[in-house]
């Protein structure tokens, strides 16, 4: 008799404390209501609600326990692991009551605790080196120093195609010759003035030129009879392809850029590339003894080598326009962010950078990224800025285009396992974010406040309704028996995972018992009638 009032007072008060909480909700108020009836009924009750769900929901509840596993989460409150939005409502309801919020605040650290771990373990495999600074210091050097790397291979390449021709053989430079003397040449129609735009370096190589090629015109013969004519015309490929060098880092000077000069010179490096290729493909008929007409494949390897090494730079010059403004900018931490932008949108940009960075920056890049993801708002903070938070981390993961978070995360070595990592704690927030609301508030704040109105509600009662306050204080001494004995009891969670496994009917009978001895060892009414 006792024990039933005690029941049906621990019944009722635990409704009353829910009312107080939370007076639009009355099914808080029945959940709340049900917590100690649920304890008493013990083991029959308790095998029902092993059970619930069938099969699926068991599959359902694995699949969950370790996705939450994967994301850093390793002993999940039991509405947490099923999903179960019954469960999750009594979760809540019992998160917000005194007695239970600390249980309930320890589980929510811990989960956090767990997934910044998760975090930080990825982005430490990533790389030791990371912050904003550190990535856009790097992925300024490499940017900056990309076009070197292009006009290194570059030279290998035209090593190749010289070597195939022979650095010494003649080849008619009639393209070049053309061009030099008109740039070089002043206008009829006004002789004095435009012989001011003359580069007297273009009309020296102008001379220059007409001399060393006598015998493939057009030339000049009053230049050609003041010097020593060769005996065979053309000029050497190898000091064609030099002319043409210096040529080029002349255009490419600062001091000139986009003056008349420049667009000189570049005219002029054009004409050598032409009779460049050309001599290539002299070469290629005279080796394979076809003067005229269309050339196999197989039989133009100079040709072939030289064209390649010209895309090459072509292509890769291309490359660096695009990537260049990343490294133009006033800070490191600027160039990091812009590349970070890239990822909403422009993929291309992205992938353009990421190609012409060393492995070892794109992975502080991508440390620097995961370090950065879960890191809690301002409101939410503490003094050493180290709080960690799921749902910024969710956020921050969703705000760039799955295509562009994929190459941030990618192109060094360990990069797969890296990008699997962070898709996983995005899935255990989302689960966090999704399966209760208790696990959304970092600081606990809105827990602690609807507790103390709870218990506030109950001390009033103290001097205005004793027998009613005696009975909330025994409904909330139970229902801090289920959270920790049962609901946040990580040994609890596991056995009802395997409660209902119709694959192991031994081990699902041995978990039923695991399950229904727990409840009863919890003595959740002995605890009741203390009070």
């Amino acid at each position: 008799m006792a024990k039933n009032l005690v029941m049906g007072g621990a019944s009722s008060s635990a409704a009353a404390a829910a009312a107080s909480i939370a007076p639009d909700s009355p099914e808080w108020q029945i959940l709340a209501s049900m917590t100690p009836q649920m304890a008493a009924k013990g083991a029959i009750t308790a095998s029902n609600f092993a059970i619930t769900g069938g099969e699926q929901g068991r599959v359902n509840m694995a699949q969950r326990m370790q996705d939450l596993k994967n994301g850093g989460i390793a002993s999940p409150s039991l509405g947490l692991a099923t999903g179960n939005p019954l469960v999750m409502g009594v979760e809540n309801l019992l998160s917000k009551v005194p007695g239970s919020v600390g249980a309930f605040q320890d589980a929510n650290k811990a989960n956090f605790a767990g997934m910044q771990d998760k975090v930080q373990g990825l982005r430490d495999s990533a790389s030791p080196t990371f912050g904003a600074n550190a990535a856009g210091t790097a992925l300024q050097s490499d940017i900056t120093a990309f076009p070197r790397g292009i006009k290194s291979t570059f030279n290998g390449l035209l090593d190749n195609a010289t070597n195939i021709v022979g650095g010494e053989t003649k080849i008619p430079v009639n393209n070049s010759i053309a061009t030099a003397l008109q740039l070089s040449t002043p206008n009829a129609g006004a002789p004095n003035t435009s012989a001011l735009l003359v580069q007297p370096s273009i009309s020296k190589l102008a001379a220059s030129l007409v001399r060393d090629n006598l015998g493939a015109p057009p030339y000049d013969p009053v230049l050609a009879a003041g010097g020593n004519a060769p005996t065979t015309p053309g000029i050497p490929f190898n000091t064609v392809r030099a002319v043409r060098t210096d040529i080029g880092n002349k255009s490419e000077s600062n001091s000139i850029l986009k003056s008349p000069e420049q667009r000189q010179l570049q005219s002029l490096y054009g004409a050598l590339s032409q009779d460049l290729v050309q001599g290539a493909n002299q070469s290629d008929r005279q080796v394979a003894g076809v003067p005229i007409g269309p050339l196999l494949p197989s039989d133009t390897p100079a040709t072939n080598a030289w064209n390649r090494s010209n895309d090459y730079y072509s292509s890769g010059m291309d490359r660096f326009a695009k990537i260049e403004p990343f490294a133009n900018k006033s800070s490191p931490e600027q160039v990091y962010s812009a590349l970070v932008n890239a990822a909403n949108g422009n993929v291309s940009t992205l992938q353009a950078v990421k190609k012409s960075v060393s492995p070892d920056t794109r992975a502080r890049i991508a440390a620097t990224l995961i370090d950065g993801m879960g890191t809690a708002r301002p409101g939410s903070q503490d003094s050493t800025g180290s709080v960690f938070s799921p749902e910024t981390y969710l956020t921050n993961f969703n705000k760039m285009a799955p295509q562009g978070r994929a190459e941030l995360l990618s192109g060094f070595p360990g990069s797969e396992g890296v990008n699997t990592g962070a898709n996983d704690v995005a899935k255990a927030a989302s689960l966090l974010r999704d399966g209760s609301k208790i696990w959304a508030n970092p600081s606990g704040t809105g827990g602690n406040v609807m507790a103390g109105s709870a218990l506030g509600s109950i001390l009033g009662n103290v001097f205005t309704n004793p027998s009613v306050a005696l009975g909330g204080v025994a409904g909330l001494v139970g229902a801090n028996q289920v959270t920790k004995r049962l609901l946040l009891n990580p040994k609890f969670v596991e056995a009802m995972a395997k409660a209902n496994n119709p694959q192991d009917p031994a081990a699902k009978a041995a978990a039923q018992l695991e399950v229904q001895n727990m409840i009863l060892n919890a003595k959740l009414a002995d605890q009741l009638m203390s009070q």
